[in-house]
């Protein structure tokens, strides 16, 4: 039977190797500059997940975030969710103790997550606090991420074959988050809204993972939004520009998600 591992006692292993680069770093960033960024991470970081309409709908009810394996009845219909992906995420998570109970996440700095790939609502969940009561792994990329030319990064050339060595060099703790997520951003735009897009583009699929096994959610909600979406034949917005019309019409469309979210004293928030 092949080796598993223990993905937070991985990360915890890879303490030492981040530090050093991290060390690098810090010779091609100014201290003041990178003062600045940890500080802006620190502030506004937390973790999100995508949803469609009934996805949300089914999350909102308990707030128990399921993945795909406790989501459906059968491996079968598992597999079928993960779609052109159930070959590497079934090997990814079969690497793993536990690995068929990890939930995936996005790191967020306050966008609206992956909305093409993964639903047009995003829920922002408190992070600080999620991490002081929970297990968690920080990954430096999506752990499915292609590269530009379609390979998987963290599989071998043939796209099916894990490549542990690879992964590992790419995790966290909630200890030493911040350099990962600064080696992430290198010495790339550090303006607050290239930091937002590096570390979760809002218009693919390149985002910092998280995860995480726990997925009973409810003591963390922060936020809840929906994406502006435009309209490719008229290039307008979906909503009317006037906030009045804009919430009557979402009230309308999505009346038990509004509803639902009121039960969490939150609304549901347009953002781009």
């Amino acid at each position: 039977m092949p080796t598993t591992y223990n993905i937070f006692q991985l990360a915890d292993e890879n303490v030492n190797h981040l530090q050093k680069l991290f060390t690098r770093l810090k010779d091609k960033v100014n201290d003041e500059t990178l003062s600045q960024v940890t500080k802006f991470i620190d502030e506004n970081l937390v973790f999100s997940i995508n949803f469609d309409q009934n996805g949300l709908e089914q999350f909102l009810e308990t707030c128990n975030y399921k993945n795909a394996y406790e989501l459906y009845d059968s491996q079968a219909e598992a597999e079928k969710h993960f779609s052109k992906r159930s070959e590497q995420r079934l090997a990814f998570d079969n690497t793993f103790e536990n690995g068929q109970k990890f939930k995936y996440a996005a790191l967020n700095l306050g966008t609206i997550g992956v909305p093409a790939y993964w639903g047009q609502f995003c829920l922002h969940f408190d992070l600080k606090k999620y991490e002081s009561e929970h297990s968690v792994a920080f990954i430096k990329n999506n752990s499915l991420q292609k590269d530009e030319k379609g390979k998987f990064i963290y599989f071998e050339n043939d796209n099916c074959t894990f490549n542990a060595g690879k992964f590992l060099i790419d995790l966290a703790t909630t200890e030493n988050k911040h350099q990962l997520i600064c080696l992430k951003l290198a010495t790339k735009n550090l303006e607050a809204d290239g930091i937002r897009q590096t570390i979760c583009r809002s218009d693919g699929s390149d985002y910092m993972e998280l995860i995480f096994i726990n997925g009973d959610l409810s003591a963390y909600l922060k936020g809840a939004y929906i994406w502006r979406r435009t309209n490719k034949v008229t290039n307008k917005n979906i909503f009317n520009n006037k906030l009045s019309n804009q919430i009557e019409k979402q009230e309308k469309e999505f009346g038990k998600i509004h509803e639902l979210l009121k039960q969490q004293g939150l609304r549901l928030i347009t953002k781009d």
